[in-house]
């Protein structure tokens, strides 16, 4: 993992890369645009320039032929030149009568016989016309004329520059805001959707299939939570096994010790006495009330991990219902806990009985010893009621404290809101009434103020009864 991320650029690196790749690739665009314009410019300069030195050059050598004809009119020809100069606004002009004659900037520009030829001297600032002066076949020389170029970047184009210059730098920050915006707004939640599923894989304990986070922040983030997620794991383990262990050590306690009295009574005893008799028979009394009590305890353990098996039968679920009453009645006594029933007779449901009445009594237990931590009227109110021919409905409501956590976590394993409770009791109700296809919700007690249990279940005819493992 360590090499993974260092390989993993950050998201400050990223931005920055984006970023600085944008902005040398804009300005390479750039520099490219402004030399290509002002090639561009340049070329145009030089075609403007030949344009105006050959625009009047035809009237320009008729002017000058007589002064070549007749001999009284050269002195004439210097000063048509110097007209023509100030005219065209020309840096030079005169007569080359030989090759030798053209000036030393101007050296590779091609003397014609027949045609004008264009040339630009050694630096490129200036442009030059060679026209034959040519009369009746007799060859004169030529009129060379020189006019600077104009500079190809004016005040005007220095203008426009700075416009394209704008526009560009404007064009990378949208550049950049839009490949930034891309990454934060798509790579960064694809990132934390793989963060969440890895999460999620770690925590239900399967190999994850997450590919490597794009940023080094996200993998150093993915580290501490894996190292988090470890020490909760190995404390919550921790928690689990004192918690279950204190639990289950509480509830077989009490009935255990029973047997260990009545065991120690029948060894103090004489041998073959009526008291070793009355003790043994006390004895296998105890054995027959609590051995039950640490099998089902044993039982509600294990139930807490595995499948719950069910033998179906048509039976009038109000038996067991008031079979649990009967159970807890000694418990509510105790506690000076009313127990109100409203529940008909007659409904026939299929279901496990033996199920479904470790359902009803731990939740009445609960209620019971809910409603004994009340300081005012300390009651329990249990309505058991057909909502239709398809479903039934069992309601177990108190007057205690309520439900200390969310109601929707209260069914977890472990979750227990007594000092020594294992938890597992209102996990394993679940798992029954949904084993028998049904639905149980917690919440608060509109009459009592305390805690309400709902429990709804289908009325569905079993034509085949038997055992079912869900």
């Amino acid at each position: 993992m360590k090499s993974k991320m260092k390989s993993n650029p950050t998201l400050r690196q990223r931005v920055s890369q984006i970023s600085v790749g944008v902005f040398l690739a804009s300005l390479a665009l750039m520099l490219a645009g402004f030399i290509l314009y002002s090639f561009t410019k340049n070329a145009i300069a030089i075609r403007e320039v030949e344009t105006d030195l050959n625009k009047s050059s035809a009237q320009q050598i008729e002017q000058l032929i007589p002064s070549f004809l007749l001999p009284e009119q050269r002195v004439g020809v210097l000063l048509l030149l110097e007209k023509y100069r100030r005219e065209d606004a020309l840096s030079d002009i005169q007569i080359i009568t030989e090759e030798s004659q053209r000036p030393a900037s101007f050296s590779d520009c091609v003397l014609g016989n027949t045609r004008a030829s264009f040339c630009q001297n050694a630096n490129g600032k200036e442009s030059a016309v060679l026209i034959p002066i040519v009369e009746s076949g007799n060859h004169f020389g030529w009129l060379f004329k020189a006019r600077p170029i104009a500079s190809a970047i004016a005040a005007r184009d220095l203008l426009q520059m700075i416009g394209i210059f704008i526009f560009v730098l404007a064009l990378t920050f949208t550049v950049i805001y839009i490949l930034t915006a891309r990454m934060l707004s798509r790579t960064m939640p694809r990132a934390l959707d793989d963060l969440v599923e890895w999460i999620e894989a770690d925590l239900a304990e399967r190999p994850s299939t997450i590919a490597t986070l794009p940023f080094k922040e996200l993998e150093d983030l993915k580290e501490k939570i894996s190292e988090v997620l470890e020490r909760y794991s190995k404390e919550r383990d921790q928690a689990v096994v004192g918690q279950l262990t204190s639990g289950i050590m509480h509830d077989i306690k009490t009935p255990l010790q029973s047997l260990v009295t009545a065991r120690l009574l029948l060894e103090r005893a004489p041998e073959a006495s009526e008291k070793r008799t009355q003790f043994l028979e006390n004895l296998a009394t105890v054995c027959n009330e609590n051995l039950p009590v640490i099998e089902s305890i044993v039982e509600t353990t294990l139930d807490g991990s595995r499948k719950i098996a069910l033998s179906l039968t048509d039976k009038d679920l109000s038996k067991t219902i008031r079979k649990s009453i009967e159970l807890n009645q000694q418990c509510a006594e105790l506690h000076h806990v009313s127990v109100e029933v409203v529940m008909p007779s007659g409904i026939e449901l299929t279901h496990d009985s033996s199920q479904m009445l470790r359902v009803t009594h731990n939740l009445l237990k609960n209620a019971i010893e809910a409603a004994a931590e009340s300081s005012s009227a300390k009651k329990v109110q249990i309505v058991f009621t057909a909502l239709s021919s398809e479903e039934v409905q069992i309601t177990v409501e108190d007057s205690g404290p309520g439900i200390p956590c969310s109601p929707d976590k209260i069914f977890r394993v472990f979750k227990s809101s007594k000092i020594r409770g294992s938890g597992l009791g209102l996990t394993i109700t679940k798992k029954i009434v949904e084993a028998h296809g049904g639905t149980i919700t917690a919440g608060k007690s509109a009459s009592l103020g305390g805690a309400k249990f709902k429990v709804v279940l289908p009325r569905i005819e079993s034509s085949r009864p038997g055992e079912i493992l869900l």
